[in-house]
């Protein structure tokens, strides 16, 4: 029986079109693209699970394709794209924040910076991701690479920990801020993937997800993939997402209108003293 890919794999955005929630920086990307304007170096900063890895890949692909359309999109079947797609392009590469550190890999990222791809003209993409991981001597070697520019290189930082860059570093970037996406585009993405997927679920179910998500769409995928082989129910989810019964909110509400000695003694009876239970863990963003 094949391997059956994950859903967040599966889904995961190949044109600027099918990305959702990032419309600021989609805008600045696909234009760069459109004009033929780059610039040197672009910080995506954000959350997990928001689209910073993808949105520098979609970019990078757009620079190399044969066919990219009047939307700056890439066309993902040309040579270039394919290459790209299979991690094998010579215009990409990915590096962590571990690797360039390596007297090595500095001396190979300058070599990349001021030659490019032999015979070429079009331009290569670096990505350092988790660029937060970065060791004073890898600050000090991409900021001297990034001061120096190349007509022939765009860098990408990605990072979950902006306040860890560097001033002088983020001095020479473009800043992308990228937010946590909507429950309501969550849920509509979700819908869709139970569509095309076969998926039997109640759309309760999917609303629960969407909003418990709490904007990462990678981890509401996720979710859905360890759903998907049982009815996606109300009830599963609570189980997989480990969401206690709401009553005890309900409840407390209820009682907000009763003398105070009464509410405060049932929340420390239900919540406070409570052992064992993620309903403490829960109590803010329900009770809201």
């Amino acid at each position: 029986m094949p391997k059956r890919e994950q859903l967040a794999n599966k889904y995961r955005p190949l044109t600027f079109d099918d990305v959702i929630g990032q419309a600021p920086a989609v805008k600045v990307l696909r234009e760069s693209v459109l004009r033929k304007e780059y610039f040197n170096v672009y910080l995506l900063q954000g959350e997990f699970g928001s689209g910073k890895t993808t949105l520098a890949r979609i970019f990078s692909r757009a620079l190399v394709c044969e066919n990219v359309d009047d939307k700056g999109n890439p066309c993902n079947k040309c040579e270039d794209c394919l290459d790209h797609l299979n991690s094998s392009s010579m215009y990409y590469d990915e590096m962590d924040s571990s690797q360039v550190g390596n007297v090595v890999e500095i001396k190979k990222l300058k070599d990349m910076a001021h030659y490019g791809v032999p015979g070429s003209t079009k331009k290569r993409t670096v990505l350092f991701d988790e660029a937060h991981g970065f060791s004073k001597e890898a600050f000090d070697a991409v900021l001297k690479l990034f001061e120096e520019g190349s007509d022939k290189t765009i860098y990408f930082l990605t990072t979950t920990e902006p306040d860890k860059i560097l001033p002088t570093v983020r001095s020479r970037c473009v800043v992308l801020d990228l937010k946590l996406v909507s429950p309501g585009a969550i849920l509509t993405l979700l819908k869709s993937v139970c569509e095309r997927e076969g998926i039997k679920h109640q759309e309760s179910a999917l609303q629960l997800l969407a909003l418990e998500s709490a904007g990462h769409v990678r981890d509401a995928l996720m979710k859905l993939d360890q759903a998907r082989d049982f009815d996606v129910t109300l009830a599963a989810i609570r189980e997989i997402l480990r969401i206690p019964n709401k009553e005890p909110f309900y409840q407390i509400l209820s009682l907000m209108n009763n003398p105070e000695d009464e509410y405060l003694k049932y929340l420390s009876e239900r919540f406070i003293n409570s052992t064992g239970s993620d309903l403490y863990k829960y109590f803010f963003r329900n009770i809201v």
